[in-house]
């Protein structure tokens, strides 16, 4: 089973190196390993070249079973759980930085009273991760995730919001209407595909607002910092600033106008790769965000 499991992952990432770093084994190792399987089955299960391992017409069938039996495996696993084994194991999780640091951080260790048989390693990134070739079990995304082979589950909501720090709105004034905005100096986050504009609507209309800015910035804690210093306005999550929205330190502004909210969700693997540990990370997630006032 494991040369299998070897075996499969070398198809899904297309590489041998990349396989061996993610298993902690050496590129020498996977290719005896596959070499094994090959010998056992009589059967040529990789085209190999020097930029890319690809399966042949066997190895795809192969690859094929393997996941039937993979899935197989994980059911037996998850019932066994059902009836009362425990859960243990690893969870890679991958989220943004901002969202990872102020939202999921300070939930974790109750997670982790509740299992303690799970480790954590928690990846924060804004760059795009995909989940096969990164090893990553649980991706948490902001916005609609349309990804072929990948189990998408909606977790929550959050509202966006336009904001600036106290001291900004003091100098400028606050704007009432969203068209205010086109002559301010915003901070813009590469992150959002709607750079040049910002969507708002009320009972009357909806209208795209063309947006400029001096500062673009291309991670979410660099945005949450530059509002923090006073640098400009932006439209970020309202959980981006729970704690000095409290306080008045930043402040929201064109209440009467609406932005479109934006789904949270997790993402996983194919359901032969969704061990019990994973599912138990998602539902907690759910758990945690259902009637939150930011994200539920």
């Amino acid at each position: 089973m494991e040369q299998l499991r070897i075996f499969a992952r070398v198809v899904e990432t297309g590489s041998f190196t990349r396989t061996a770093a993610e298993m902690g084994q050496t590129q020498p190792s996977i290719s005896r390993q596959v070499a094994a399987l090959e010998e056992r089955y009589q059967a040529r299960l990789l085209e190999r070249s020097t930029r890319s391992v690809r399966p042949t017409e066997d190895g795809q069938m192969v690859y094929e079973h393997a996941q039937k039996l993979f899935d197989a495996a994980a059911d037996v696993e998850a019932s066994l759980i059902a009836r009362g084994r425990d859960i243990r194991g690893k969870v890679r999780i991958a989220a943004s930085i901002v969202f990872g640091r102020l939202e999921l951080l300070p939930r974790l260790g109750r997670f982790m009273d509740l299992y303690p048989g799970i480790e954590l390693d928690l990846a924060l990134t804004d760059r795009f991760v995909d989940l096969i070739e990164d090893g990553v079990d649980i991706a948490i995304r902001i916005g609609a995730v349309e990804q072929a082979g990948l189990i998408v589950r909606n977790i929550g909501s959050m509202r966006r919001i336009v904001v600036a720090h106290r001291d900004y709105w003091q100098k400028t004034g606050i704007p009432r209407h969203p068209s205010e905005l086109s002559s301010r100096d915003c901070l813009i986050y590469t992150g959002l595909h709607e750079q040049g504009s910002w969507t708002f609507k009320n009972a009357e209309a909806t209208m795209n607002v063309p947006i400029h800015g001096r500062l673009t910035m291309s991670t979410s804690d660099a945005l949450r910092e530059a509002v923090l210093l006073g640098m400009g306005p932006s439209i970020t999550p309202s959980w981006f600033f729970r704690k000095e929205l409290a306080t008045g330190e930043v402040v929201e502004v064109l209440q009467d106008f609406q932005t479109e909210p934006r789904r949270v969700q997790v993402v996983m693997p194919s359901k032969r790769l969704l061990a019990p540990r994973v599912r138990a990370f998602s539902d907690f997630l759910a758990n945690e965000l259902r009637g939150d006032a930011h994200l539920g």
